[in-house]
């Protein structure tokens, strides 16, 4: 006697593939209301991060100065700068930091940038949103041993309603900074 061999999968029925027209809008309207309480709770997270992304390049661009001032074995100075971008740009007289800042080899050894004598190492535009940068000077000056011989202090980093960080230049050099208080 012979027994007949069925496909092991037709005993199953088969139904369409695919979605209907009510499982997709009914998933796209939760996907909807995820992301409209998604999005809200975002902001403080995305605010936070650009505030130390902006304290840690400031911090990156301090460190590199002094690194260069030790291996070029010359003064090398990081200002703040009204207009970074400008040909030539400019150090600023004020300690108003966020709009950008540049990092020269300072040849003459005065703390201003001036193109026909000093060399442009590095250039940075201004930091994001509503963040402020402000500090104790306007330049800050590293000697070839990496001492700072100007602008030694305390920077401030602060965005509303979110924790500062506070960026210490001391005077031999050495550079930190440090989540603080909450920000007016």
């Amino acid at each position: 006697m012979m027994r007949s061999m069925r496909h092991p999968l037709r005993k199953f029925s088969r139904s369409p593939a695919g979605l209907t027209l009510i499982e997709l809008i009914v998933t796209l309207v939760i996907l909807g209301i995820l992301l409209t309480i998604a999005i809200p709770l975002m902001r403080p997270l995305v605010r936070s991060t650009n505030l130390t992304s902006s304290a840690n390049s400031f911090v990156a661009a301090l460190n590199y100065a002094r690194s260069e001032a030790v291996t070029r074995g010359a003064r090398v100075v990081a200002c703040a700068s009204s207009n970074p971008m400008a040909n030539p740009p400019a150090c600023s007289n004020n300690a108003n930091w966020q709009t950008g800042w540049l990092v020269f080899l300072d040849s003459n050894e005065n703390n201003t940038y001036q193109a026909a004598n000093d060399t442009l190492l590095r250039v940075a535009g201004p930091i994001g949103g509503d963040l402020t940068l402000a500090g104790a000077n306007p330049a800050v000056a590293f000697t070839n041993l990496g001492a700072a011989i100007a602008g030694s202090g305390n920077y401030i980093v602060c965005g509303s309603g979110l924790n500062r960080w506070t960026v210490n230049v001391t005077a031999s050099g050495r550079i930190n900074n440090q989540r603080g208080a909450v920000c007016p």
